[in-house]
């Protein structure tokens, strides 16, 4: 199944069972904070849009470049440090914590749109998606289109 944000913020996607793409073209206002139900990183993959997420280190076609992909360490929540340049990159927050500690059972895919540079109200980083289950996403999970 090929499977696109609707026209909402906060939409659940469903991809039922086999192999589902879940894309995305650009951060707007209609696609930022979905929930993905039912990813599964042995079927599933995510499409994120070349120019619309201005990806310097990928190429159309393939996996997202591993200079563009940020995997934040389970319990740990992302640092503007942990990106490699200044260059925008995707984020996968796996397991983060809440104010008090706890682990949250949902991984975050995020995006900075200026890597290490520190964010502003002009630049802040977006949460693309929320995955439930906490899928061990890696980079050959997303593809570049």
């Amino acid at each position: 199944d090929y499977i696109a944000p609707g026209l909402a913020t906060g939409d659940s996607l469903i991809g039922g069972l086999g192999n589902d793409s879940f894309a995305y073209f650009s951060i707007s206002d209609d696609s930022k904070n979905t929930v993905i139900v039912d990813f599964d990183p042995s079927d599933d993959r995510i499409l994120l849009d070349l120019n619309g997420f201005g990806l310097e280190n990928s190429s159309k076609n393939s996996i997202i470049s591993n200079n563009d992909f940020v995997p934040v360490d389970r319990g740990q929540n992302y640092q503007d440090s942990d990106a490699r340049d200044t260059t925008p990159v995707i984020i996968y927050e796996r397991a983060r914590l809440d104010q008090d500690g706890e682990e949250i059972d949902s991984g975050l895919l995020k995006y900075d749109p200026n890597g290490t540079e520190a964010n502003d109200e002009n630049n802040p980083i977006v949460t693309i998606a929320r995955l439930n289950g906490n899928p061990d996403l890696d980079r050959t999970d997303i593809f570049i289109i």
